[in-house]
């Protein structure tokens, strides 16, 4: 099962700037991993719940009809936040190879790091909770 978010085109800013500063990305990458680990932590409380309905079941029929629409949105979720990491750690890779914080990363360097059009907006739009500032993107 494959997740794509990309069904949101019109949502996205008709204009991406052109580059964002490095600090701004690694702020905007730890805040990321923060929304990714409670989302891990809401799949990992779904999966508990699918597992205790399996053995609270009274009748099979109906513990399968509930399993599998569970289980479904958990392993599509589940899909999400694999392709979610591993986009962060590409944007990761990135700031390792630039030689200041201060340094200016293109917008289309940040987008190749996942074809999640909402992670690419949270990567380089969203201010960061962590920084306490909107993210200097350079234009």
């Amino acid at each position: 099962m494959i997740f794509v978010g990309d069904d949101a085109e019109w949502l996205r800013p008709a204009a991406v700037p052109s580059e964002i500063m490095a600090r701004d990305l690694l702020a905007n990458c730890a805040s990321e991993l923060r929304r990714q680990a409670g989302a891990m932590r809401s799949l990992d409380a779904a999966l508990g719940a699918v597992l205790n309905l399996c053995r609270a079941a009274l009748d099979p029929a109906e513990a399968d009809a509930q399993l599998i629409a569970g289980l479904r949105m958990d392993l599509q979720m589940a899909d999400q936040l694999r392709q979610e990491g591993e986009g962060v750690a590409k944007a990761l890779d990135l700031l390792v190879g630039v030689e200041s914080l201060a340094a200016a990363i293109r917008s289309d360097s940040v987008c190749a790091c996942t074809p999640l059009r909402d992670l690419q907006d949270r990567l380089m739009l969203e201010p960061s909770p962590i920084s306490g500032h909107a993210p200097m993107i350079a234009r």
